[in-house]
């Protein structure tokens, strides 16, 4: 399978991130935070040490998986009785760039694709100026 990039997310998986980046930014969750899968949806627990459930968008795993897969996020599971019960997570600086710019593409090299008439007019300076 091909690696995903960040503007193959799903919608609500955006939003998801969006809205985690948000919490952190307003100081509501710590820049490492735990999510507890709830009845309720996905809780993080505070820096205060309560449960924040978040209701709109309804985190799920596949959730964070999709937004791991894509370098976004990073996060370890804990299993308990064979089931996931939470995952340990933090943001990437590329997450954080990727709500910055609204998720568009990043750019590469800004000189890569250079049209062809001004690479060639550059050229006639890079040749070494006589001395006299």
């Amino acid at each position: 399978m091909s690696e995903m990039s960040p503007q193959q997310l799903s919608p609500n998986t955006r939003k998801a991130l969006e809205v985690l980046v948000q919490l952190i930014r307003k100081g509501s969750i710590p820049e490492e935070f735990d999510i507890i899968w709830a009845i309720g949806g996905a809780a993080v627990l505070t820096p205060e040490k309560r449960f924040l459930t978040i209701k709109q968008p309804n985190i799920q795993p596949l959730h964070i998986d999709a937004l791991q897969d894509t370098g976004l996020l990073f996060s370890r599971p804990t299993i308990h009785d064979g089931r996931e019960v939470q995952r340990h997570c933090f943001i990437t600086p590329e997450g954080y760039s990727s709500i910055d710019s609204g998720f568009s593409s990043p750019v590469r090299d800004a000189h890569a694709g250079a049209p062809v008439e001004i690479a060639e007019s550059l050229s006639s300076f890079r040749e070494p100026i006589p001395i006299r």
